[in-house]
């Protein structure tokens, strides 16, 4: 499966080659997760173990119920309606790996966005 599809193919070239974004995109998501996902983002390769590691803090967080899920999609600020779609479309082993997704694509967003007009990129 192709990580962070969402964001466009030259922003994922630009930015996650670089070590720094990789950490603040990682830091973005713990801080907003309120979680550690122990992994090391300075390594390119592990895209996909942070992710993965999203989506195993999700199932611990909310395995039982959705007990704080709203808020927590009000605070990372995403689409109920696309997650909706997304939900029903067939792309998904379950809820956990589709929301761990959405989470990283709409923090990293978030990173781009602050990085451009910090940088001037």
């Amino acid at each position: 499966m192709e990580f962070l599809n969402e964001i466009q193919r030259s922003d994922r070239e630009l930015y996650f080659d670089q070590p720094e974004f990789l950490q603040a995109w990682v830091a973005q998501i713990e801080k907003d997760m309120n979680a550690d996902l122990h992994v090391d983002p300075k390594v390119r390769t592990d895209i996909p173990i942070a992710i993965k590691a999203l989506e195993t803090a999700l199932r611990e967080r909310f395995g039982d119920g959705e007990a704080d899920l709203p808020q927590l999609l009000y605070k990372i600020d995403l689409d109920e309606g696309l997650l909706h779609h997304e939900m029903h479309s067939d792309r998904w082993e379950s809820w956990f790996q589709m929301l761990a997704h959405k989470i990283a694509e709409r923090e990293a967003k978030k990173v781009i966005f602050r990085w451009r007009f910090s940088s001037g990129a």
